[in-house]
C-alpha cells in the first residue's frame, strides 16, 4: 500500500526532490541531515517557506471540501486563513502524517520508490522527476528517509 495520493504528487514531495537536486549539485556534497533541516523553508533554497505554507493550505482545503462538498472555496479559505501559517503547517503535519516523521519519510520512500509502479500514468516518470530536480539520480533510500524526515522538522 502506498502512502501517498495522486494529490501529492504536485505538492511537497516534488519540492523535496527539487531541494534534493540543489543539495546534489553541491560539490562536495554536503552532510545531507543539516543541510536540508537548514534549507527547508529558508528564503534561500529551492523549497522556501512560502512553498510549505502552500502545500500545507493545498492538502487542508482540499480535504476539507471533499468532507464538505457544499462548502464554498471561499468560505474554505476563510476557515483556514484565520489560522496562522505555523498553524497550518502544524495541522497539516497532524492530519496528513499523523505528526510522525517516519510517516513523512515512508510516504516520501513510497514515491520515490515506486512512482512508476502505482498503474497511474501520468507522464510522471522517475527521468521527468530528474529532470524536474536538475539532478541525475534519485535519492537513495537512506537519503529519501532524511529527506522526509528533515521535512518533518521544519
Amino acid at each position: 500500500m502506498h502512502n501517498y495520493d495522486v494529490g501529492d504528487l504536485a505538492g511537497w514531495p516534488l519540492d523535496l526532490l527539487q531541494i534534493w537536486g540543489e543539495c546534489d549539485r553541491l560539490s562536495p556534497m554536503p552532510e545531507l541531515a543539516s543541510w536540508m533541516e537548514a534549507a527547508i523553508g529558508s528564503n534561500k533554497s529551492a523549497f522556501v517557506y512560502g512553498d510549505v505554507v502552500a502545500d500545507a493550505d493545498t492538502w487542508l482545503m482540499v480535504k476539507a471540501i471533499k468532507a464538505e462538498p457544499v462548502a464554498s472555496l471561499s468560505d474554505t479559505m476563510r476557515h483556514f486563513y484565520k489560522l496562522s501559517d505555523a498553524e497550518r503547517i502544524k495541522r497539516f503535519y497532524s492530519e496528513r502524517f499523523g505528526t510522525s516523521e517516519s510517516n513523512i519519510a515512508n510516504a516520501f520512500i513510497d514515491l520515490v520508490d515506486g512512482l512508476d509502479a502505482i498503474g497511474i500514468n501520468l507522464g510522471f516518470t522517475v527521468d521527468k522527476l530528474m529532470e524536474t530536480a536538475h539532478t541525475s539520480s534519485m535519492p537513495t533510500r537512506s537519503q529519501t528517509e532524511t529527506l522526509g524526515r528533515a521535512y518533518g522538522r521544519i
